[in-house]
């Protein structure tokens, strides 16, 4: 039995579960596993440069209408 991750990138789309998350990645973006062995459903999203620097920006593509939800709960105290 071979059990493959369900994030991937390729042909400049990064999908999760068969959804494009993101579109338009650039070439020089690359994605490794994020685990040392077994399988493991996420990645670190990287760079890589032909040229060192101190400073690099990159665009990670176009973000796909993707719905977010998040839990804040904000305390507010008298002082």
């Amino acid at each position: 039995m071979t059990i493959s991750s369900s994030v991937k990138l390729a042909g400049g789309t990064l999908s999760v579960c068969g959804r494009t998350v993101l579109s338009g990645v650039p070439d020089a973006v690359v994605a490794s596993s994020a685990a040392a062995g077994g399988a493991v459903d996420g990645v670190f999203i990287g760079a890589d440069f032909a040229e060192p620097a101190a400073r690099h920006v990159v665009s990670l593509g176009d973000l796909r209408y993707v719905r977010f939800f998040i839990n804040q709960r904000i305390r507010a105290e008298k002082w």
